[in-house]
């Protein structure tokens, strides 16, 4: 299963939007969901892999035995008038 989300920081804490179950659109290099966010979630900034993985599991009603999650992510980078830019990236374990 693959999960997307994009990341705002707000201070100790970052609001994560969940987006599975639809299809990754790459274009020129970069990605984008066919759906709408399915869920919104606070993390601490402080989770590790381990405690993201569960977290993740346990918001989609999944069993972390069966499936494994690809997970992928993208935050703002630059903005250029009403254009916003994004930095994507794969979390793989902690220094991801």
């Amino acid at each position: 299963m693959c999960v997307g989300f994009l990341m705002a920081n707000f201070e100790d804490n970052v609001m994560i939007a969940l987006y599975w179950g639809g299809e990754i659109i790459t274009e020129m290099n970069k990605f984008r969901y066919n759906e709408c966010a399915r869920m919104i979630v606070s993390m601490s900034i402080s989770t590790n892999y381990v405690e993201l993985i569960k977290l993740l599991h346990e918001k989609i009603g999944t069993d972390g035995e069966n499936i494994q999650l690809d997970i992928f992510g993208k935050y703002p980078c630059s903005f250029q008038g009403n254009i916003t830019r994004f930095n994507e990236f794969g979390i793989e374990n902690d220094q991801s």
